[in-house]
């Protein structure tokens, strides 16, 4: 079979899908497989064409440098899969749920500063029904699929944002990449518009003011996602085997797919992974050890911390919510380095909390 774009020979059609509810690194798994079996070209449905197959796709915070074919809901997965059937090689794709704004406009729901709690769930529901039905119809088309599924106990790995290339109202459109002052911007102005109006009119604007605020508001526990059950042969991976074992993912996974590993490119892929997986062992580090960090805290104990601003908010927010204390933060930039220091600065809780 000749591919003509590329004058390669290539004797294999085969289509897969590996997906995620969220993003937990299946941009890396999809080129991965793409470049641990061999591939030297991928085709790009945006550019309807073949390209060169990164050799290296890890960017400062992700593996965006692989332009994966990347649907979004269960309409736009359909089509993906038309124009696929028609391509004779290896091909894949990298469906996710509709984003907030487009799951808006399907529920016939504007989306601003008025949007209720109501409006909100109905907004999630069609959200997360939408992406099991495109995982099922995945299934249904006998296509072979590989999931990674998340446990809700690493709830606290998403407390920072990976992608840049959508808001929470502003749909991807595959060329802007936004600042994550400008995510977090449209976040709280949706979801947080009356303490950010409050505090504003208060001046307490400054970074101290904006981390008590968003631990007051913010719900770093909260974790909804589908379940993904299916009855017809898939491959299931759990997301920290993929970000503490991933030599053993990717080969189980060209295994499930009928692909030869090419041994040649293993030591290059070895190295590229460690590169991208050094965020995703810092944010499971937090994961792991935040009441570690709390307890040191409240008990007066040394722990050594190096704490990002998202985690900052975590931490005071548990401290807030679950034992009735705050911290004395006027001028604090930034968290100290050990949690004794922190300790000095405990104070009993003033905010009246809602459960």
């Amino acid at each position: 079979m000749l591919c003509l774009e590329t004058g390669q020979i290539n004797f294999k059609k085969k289509m897969f899908a590996v997906s995620s509810y969220r993003s937990v690194g299946c941009t890396f798994f999809d080129w991965s497989i793409h470049y641990l079996s061999g591939q030297k070209n991928f085709y790009s449905i945006k550019n309807c064409d073949w390209g060169n197959l990164s050799s290296n796709p890890v960017t400062k915070i992700n593996a965006h440098g692989h332009l994966k074919n990347h649907p979004r809901g269960l309409d736009s997965t359909k089509k993906c899969i038309e124009h696929l059937k028609t391509v004779p090689a290896i091909t894949s794709f990298y469906p996710t749920p509709l984003t907030l704004p487009e799951a808006a406009h399907s529920t016939g729901i504007t989306l601003d500063g008025n949007t209720t709690q109501q409006d909100f769930q109905k907004i999630f529901s069609k959200q997360k029904q939408d992406f099991v039905d495109t995982i099922h119809y995945i299934a249904d088309q006998h296509i072979d699929l590989i999931y990674v599924d998340t446990a809700p106990e690493l709830v606290l790995y998403f407390i920072e944002n990976r992608s840049r290339e959508g808001t929470v109202t502003k749909i991807p459109n595959g060329q802007t990449v936004y600042s994550l002052e400008q995510i977090q911007k449209d976040h709280q102005e949706l979801f947080f518009k009356d303490s950010l109006d409050t505090w504003s009119g208060q001046a307490l604007t400054e970074k101290w003011d904006e981390r008590e605020r968003l631990a007051l508001c913010s719900r770093p526990f909260e974790f909804d996602a589908p379940d993904i059950a299916l009855q017809t042969p898939h491959l299931k991976i759990d997301s920290r085997s993929l970000w503490v074992n991933g030599e053993h993912c990717v080969k189980k996974s060209l295994t499930h797919l009928g692909l030869s590993l090419d041994e040649s490119r293993w030591d290059h892929w070895i190295k590229i992974y460690k590169q991208w997986q050094q965020p995703q062992i810092q944010n499971l580090e937090f994961v792991f050890n935040y009441h570690n960090i709390v307890n040191a805290i409240i008990n007066d104990l040394w722990l050594e911390i190096d704490l990002t601003f998202e985690q900052e908010v975590v931490i005071q927010h548990c401290l807030i919510y679950h034992h009735n204390l705050n911290l004395k933060t006027w001028k604090l930039e930034k968290f100290p380095n050990n949690t004794r220091l922190l300790h000095q600065l405990l104070e009993p809780n003033i905010h009246p909390i809602v459960k």
